[in-house]
């Protein structure tokens, strides 16, 4: 990965650990971030937000937060795409 992804990646990374170890982890929305945000786990066949199945306790709160993983925007994968085309002249300029 270069160091440019990393540069972008990372004030999101952090903003997401920060909201963890506050405690706010059940507070996290994906609109929050511009690159890498998290995502549910459940595999889009959980409907209801309040059920526990779902949840998992916080390190950091006595809150109950939904199980998620790391991922990238849609929109940053097509920008990295779209770079690495045009850096290897695949794409018009």
């Amino acid at each position: 990965m270069d160091k440019q992804v990393i540069s972008e990646l990372n004030p999101d990374y952090l903003k997401i650990i920060k909201m963890i170890k506050t405690g706010r982890a059940h507070e996290i929305h994906q609109d929050q971030h511009e690159y890498l945000t998290i995502c549910p786990k459940h595999g889009g066949k959980f409907k209801d937000p309040s059920c526990r199945k779902s949840k998992t306790t916080q390190p950091f709160s006595k809150a109950p937060a939904e199980v998620r993983a790391f991922r990238l925007k849609n929109s940053y994968v097509d920008l990295i795409i779209s770079r690495e085309l045009k850096k290897n002249d695949y794409w018009p300029r």
